[in-house]
């Protein structure tokens, strides 16, 4: 299947493709989910705009992150579609898809589901990305060049961006002023500086002990005071109320305050580029906080820093603090671990506080004014 790596060669397909029709005047993305994938896409918004001013962008989005891009200034309507609707709402997404009449398809998703989609969508252009999978390449006409596994997810979605536009400008997560207020309200009485924590994910392997959180909260409150903030979804609350008791107990002078399932998707971006760092497992809120701006201090344990680490790429050992477990069966991806006895979720004990409590006070220290 032919690559596509640069605006010329895309201008090139799309002219035989539409028969000399000028630009796309109607472009569809399709990237469903999760959180952190979905903020790591936009960065090719930009890009698109910039390669075709007049295109009207749709996005295709699950419908539980659909709050997450509806005030995004860069696109101009969005498809929700439930996972595990029925069949008369799968079908009802099909034939709007078919309906819309796209001039430009982009599958970034790559999946079974993803690919029917972009069948149905009969773009006069479709592209997919390499790491396609259960034939979803089958309704691709290319995908973009670059984009294998072999890449770390934020390298991925910025070839895709520079195939549109080589100079895409900077991108930063768009945040409405009433979100912006709302966030500063919420914070406005906590002493900085403010770590927002995040011990949740939806693996297991991957939820590294809230305790341990807990202390690594409470000694960088010892070196350098200020506040914690806890964030997550209402299916969290018992796992960030466990971390705060921890954080309290730890720390009995720090202030504490539990935001878990009262932060909507418009405001939780808000939220965390109002704080001043990000302690979270490898989870959508590290992602969001990278494209926010804000220094994150990512745990991981089942998966790879260096291929799921956050999209702001070139700042990585500046701003970020990436810290991996160093067990043999490291960066495996496995939801659920596979080993039982004291071999079970090995990954947690290997990876010690004192490991992440140095991350996070090397960002903390680097923060103007702040010193242990």
């Amino acid at each position: 299947m032919r690559g596509v790596a640069s605006i010329g060669q895309l201008t090139e397909l799309w002219n035989r493709k539409s028969k000399g029709t000028s630009s796309p005047a109607k472009a569809c993305v399709i990237k469903p989910s999760a959180l952190g994938d979905i903020a790591q896409t936009t960065v090719i918004l930009p890009a698109i705009k910039q390669a075709f001013p007049d295109c009207s962008i749709k996005w295709v989005i699950n419908q539980e992150l659909h709050d997450l891009l509806v005030d995004h200034p860069m696109i101009d309507g969005l498809i929700p579609f439930e996972r595990r609707g029925s069949w008369g709402s799968w079908l009802a997404l099909y034939q709007r898809l078919y309906h819309e009449k796209f001039d430009l398809v982009l599958d970034l998703q790559g999946l079974l589901r993803t690919g029917l989609m972009a069948a149905a969508a009969r773009g006069t252009l479709c592209l997919g990305m390499e790491t396609s999978r259960e034939m979803a390449w089958l309704a691709n006409h290319a995908q973009f060049n670059a984009t294998g596994w072999e890449l770390p997810a934020y390298q991925r979605y910025c070839h895709v961006a520079s195939a549109f536009h080589a100079d895409w400008p900077p991108y930063e997560w768009p945040i409405p002023d009433e979100y912006a207020d709302a966030a500063n309200k919420l914070l406005a009485d906590l002493p900085r500086p403010i770590v927002a924590v995040h011990p949740g994910a939806k693996w297991e392997t991957k939820r590294w002990p809230a305790v341990k959180f807990a202390q690594v909260v409470a000694d960088a409150s010892n070196k350098f005071g200020g506040s914690a903030v806890l964030i997550g979804g209402k299916a969290e609350r018992e796992l960030t109320d466990s971390c705060a008791n921890s954080i309290r107990r730890f720390a009995p002078k720090m202030a504490v305050c539990n935001l878990t399932g009262q932060t909507s998707l418009q405001l939780l971006p808000a939220i965390l580029k109002r704080v001043d760092c990000v302690l979270t497992n490898d989870s959508g809120p590290l992602h969001l906080a990278a494209a926010v701006g804000t220094p994150v201090c990512g745990v991981f344990t089942c998966t790879s820093a260096e291929i799921s680490g956050p999209s702001l790429a070139g700042e990585v050992g500046q701003r970020h603090r990436l810290i991996a477990t160093q067990v043999s069966c490291a960066a495996s991806y496995k939801k659920v671990c596979p080993f039982h006895g004291t071999a079970h979720l090995a990954c947690f004990n290997e990876l010690d506080v004192g490991r992440v409590s140095q991350g996070l006070d090397d960002i903390l220290a680097g923060i103007a004014g702040l010193h242990p």
